[in-house]
């Protein structure tokens, strides 16, 4: 939907580079899936110094045959991302943690079409509210300025939000927020007059905002074509 479709590219193939694999952390995405990043020494490629590199899923770090200590090869794909390339060790030693790292809850290996994926299997992880809520509030869904991850961690962490409707409550503890370090009345206030100015949305920004599996910006934007915009008659076809 956003892509040339009568064109092909074809680009330098990349120079790959040896480093020694020290660690593999997890990062949390919005649907709660533990994505794994490579942590290796410090190597310089097309100008800048790169220590980690996303490995994507479990599928892709068991086709490697990943182990710390291991030797790799990395290379910038495209001159811009960071990418493990392959393995010369395969020790295989690497083992995928059995308690999430966020919120210690259990976790469990599922399939995502012919991948394998970790998850937290904890539906209260603040983890995966970070990164709902983080979707959320970004430019294509209801597009909140002022809310940054950092800031949205914050109001977790002071329990003023559990889900994406307490944004739309956060006003009654303006007051409280506004003694807090960092902030300040007018910082505030700037981020509440936002909030209450994005509650009139589109159902297609609504719908791209509830990080539902499968319903991103295209099939939102399908789903409200077909409801002719209008939220009422979601509700109705859904009932």
């Amino acid at each position: 939907s956003h892509h040339f479709c009568n064109a092909v590219a074809y680009k330098f193939q990349d120079e790959t580079y040896e480093t020694i694999l020290r660690n593999v952390e997890w990062s949390m995405g919005k649907t709660g899936q533990l994505t794994p990043v490579a942590i290796f020494d410090p190597v310089e490629i097309e100008g800048t110094t790169v220590e980690r590199a996303s490995l994507h899923n479990c599928s892709m770090c068991q086709n490697l045959e990943l182990g710390i200590g291991d030797t790799i090869t990395v290379y910038k794909a495209n001159m811009i991302i960071p990418q493990v390339a392959d393995n010369l060790t395969r020790s295989n030693t690497l083992t995928f943690p059995d308690e999430c790292p966020i919120c210690g809850g259990l976790t469990k290996i599922v399939k995502d079409n012919d991948t394998k994926v970790l998850v937290c299997d904890n539906d209260d992880c603040q983890g995966k509210l970070l990164g709902k809520l983080c979707h959320a509030v970004s430019k294509n869904a209801l597009n909140i300025e002022g809310l940054s991850e950092s800031t949205l961690e914050f109001l977790i962490d002071k329990e003023w939000i559990n889900d994406l409707r307490d944004l739309f409550r956060l006003k009654l503890i303006a007051s409280d927020w506004a003694k807090e370090p960092g902030f300040g009345k007018k910082s505030v206030e700037k981020i509440l007059e936002q909030i209450e100015e994005k509650r009139n949305t589109t159902l297609e920004r609504f719908l791209y905002a509830q990080s539902i599996p499968l319903i991103g910006r295209t099939a939102s934007k399908d789903i409200s074509k077909f409801c002719n915009g209008d939220i009422e008659e979601f509700c109705k076809i859904m009932s």
